[in-house]
C-alpha cells in the first residue's frame, strides 16, 4: 500500500478505479461499496463515527433521564414506576453499551450495538406509556420524536442499519400509541401520521447525507488515484531525465547538479572532496573491432563495476560522455581516492575482457584523480578540470595507469 492507502500495483489500481466508476454510475439502494472499498471506507470513517456515537449517546442519555422531571407532572400516580424504568432499566443498559463501544473487539458490532441501544430506549418509552393514564401523555410524543430525530440525523448509523432499526422503533411506537388509545383508529392515525411523516423525512435526509459522504469519498479516492499516477509518472520522468540511457547510472546533468551541491557542502564543513575521471583505453578501436553492440555492453559492464566502488550513501558514479566516467567521493582525501583508483584499475585489468588492439590485450582504464578542501573563490568545475588534466597525463604516459592532479588547497 502507498502512503495514501492505495495499492501500488497498476492492475489493482485500475480495478479499484473501475469499481469506483461503476459505483458512481449506479449506486445500490443500500449504498454499500464493493467489499474492499467498503473496508477502506470503514477504516477511514470508523474513528469519527465512534466519537459521534459516544458524544450523541451520552448527551441523549442525560436528556432521557432529565425528562424524568416531566413524569412528575404527566404521570402523577405512576412516576415512581416510570423512574424505575428510566434509571434502573434503560440507563444502566445504555451506560454499558456506551462504555464498551470503544473496545476493539466491538468494532464489527458497533452499528448493531447502537441499534440495540435505540430499541432499549424505545421499549423503555413504551413501558412508560403503558403506565400512563388512558390518554397518552404528550411529553411521550415529544420523546418519541426526539428518538427518531436522534437516530437518523445525529447518530446516523449506516442506512442499511438505520432503515430496519427505524422501522422497529416506529412499530414499537405504533403499538404503544394504539394500546394507550384503546385501539381507536382515528386517534391512533392522528398520532401516528405526523410521526410517520417525520420518520420518512428523517430517513430520506439521513440516506442523502450518507450518499453524499460516500460519493465524496469515491471522488476523492479517484482524485488520489490520479495524483498517484501523476506522481509515479513524474518520478519516472525525473529518473529518466537523471539517468544515462545506456548504462543506467547518472548522466552529465546529474553529475553537475550533485557535484555542485556536494562541493558547497564540503566548503561549509571544510571537508575534502575528490573525483576520479575514468576513461576506457583505446575504446574507439574496441568499437571498430568488436562492433558497437559489444562496445555498449562493455560500457554497461564498466559502469556497473564503478558503481560497486561507490560504497557510501553519498558516493555516486556518472557517465561524463562517450567512454568517460566520473566517480565522485565526498569527504575523501586525494590520497584515499588514489587508492580507490588503483583498485578500480586493477579490477578492470584482472577481469581480462578481450581487446586485441590494446597494448595489454584486454580492456584497461586510465584514471585521473583530483581532490582537496574547497576554498572561497573556487568552483566545482575546477575539480573536474583538474581530474581531466590528470587523466590526459595518464593517457599521454602510456594508459592503464592512475595520475594525480595537484590538491586544490
Amino acid at each position: 500500500m502507498s502512503e495514501n492507502g492505495l495499492p501500488h500495483a497498476r492492475d489493482e489500481l485500475t480495478q479499484l478505479e473501475d469499481q469506483l466508476r461503476q459505483y458512481l454510475a449506479c449506486p445500490s439502494f443500500w449504498m454499500r461499496f464493493p467489499a474492499e472499498i467498503e473496508q477502506r471506507y470503514e477504516d477511514l470513517r470508523s474513528p469519527y463515527r465512534l466519537r459521534r456515537f459516544q458524544r450523541v449517546g451520552w448527551i441523549s442519555l442525560i436528556l432521557f433521564d432529565f425528562l424524568a422531571l416531566a413524569d412528575c407532572h404527566f404521570l402523577p400516580g405512576s412516576y415512581p414506576d416510570a423512574w424505575t424504568i428510566r434509571f434502573l432499566g434503560v440507563t444502566p443498559l445504555l451506560c454499558l453499551i456506551l462504555l464498551i463501544l470503544p473496545r476493539h473487539w466491538m468494532a464489527a458490532w458497533r452499528n448493531f450495538a447502537v441499534s440495540a441501544a435505540l430499541v432499549i430506549v424505545a421499549v423503555g418509552l413504551a413501558g412508560i406509556g403503558y403506565l400512563a393514564p388512558p390518554e397518552h401523555p404528550q411529553h411521550l410524543y415529544f420523546q418519541w420524536l426526539l428518538l427518531i430525530l436522534a437516530t437518523n440525523l445525529l447518530i446516523r448509523p449506516h442506512f442499511w442499519v438505520a432503515l430496519p432499526t427505524t422501522l422497529v422503533l416506529f412499530a414499537i411506537y405504533a403499538f404503544s400509541v394504539i394500546f394507550s388509545l384503546e385501539r381507536g383508529i382515528a386517534p391512533a392515525l392522528n398520532a401516528l401520521l405526523p410521526s410517520g411523516i417525520v420518520l420518512l423525512i428523517c430517513l430520506t435526509a439521513m440516506r442523502r447525507m450518507e450518499q453524499d459522504s460516500r460519493i465524496t469519498y469515491a471522488l476523492k479516492t479517484q482524485q488520489k488515484i490520479n495524483h498517484q499516477r501523476l506522481a509515479s509518472a513524474n518520478r519516472k520522468l525525473a529518473k529518466e531525465a537523471s539517468r544515462d540511457g545506456l548504462t543506467g547510472i547518472y548522466n552529465r546533468r546529474m553529475l553537475d547538479d550533485n557535484l555542485n551541491r556536494f562541493w558547497r557542502h564540503a566548503m561549509r564543513r571544510h571537508r575534502p572532496i575528490s573525483v576520479l575521471f575514468v576513461d576506457a583505453d583505446y575504446f574507439k578501436r574496441y568499437n571498430d573491432t568488436y562492433g558497437h553492440a559489444a562496445g555498449d555492453e562493455c560500457l554497461r559492464w564498466l559502469a556497473a563495476l564503478l558503481e560497486s566502488f561507490a560504497h557510501r550513501p553519498l558516493d555516486f558514479v556518472a557517465r561524463f560522455g562517450g567512454e568517460e566516467f566520473v566517480l565522485v567521493l565526498p569527504d575523501t582525501t586525494p590520497e584515499d581516492a588514489g587508492i580507490i583508483a588503483e583498485q578500480i584499475r586493477a579490477r578492470v585489468l584482472s577481469a581480462n575482457r578481450p581487446h586485441s588492439t590494446s597494448m595489454e590485450g584486454c580492456i584497461t582504464v586510465s584514471i585521473g584523480v583530483a581532490g582537496g578542501t574547497p576554498r572561497e573563490g573556487q568552483i566545482a568545475s575546477m575539480l573536474l578540470e583538474a581530474a581531466d588534466k590528470a587523466l590526459y597525463m595518464a593517457k599521454k604516459q602510456g594508459r592503464n595507469r592512475v595520475r594525480y592532479a595537484a590538491e586544490l588547497d
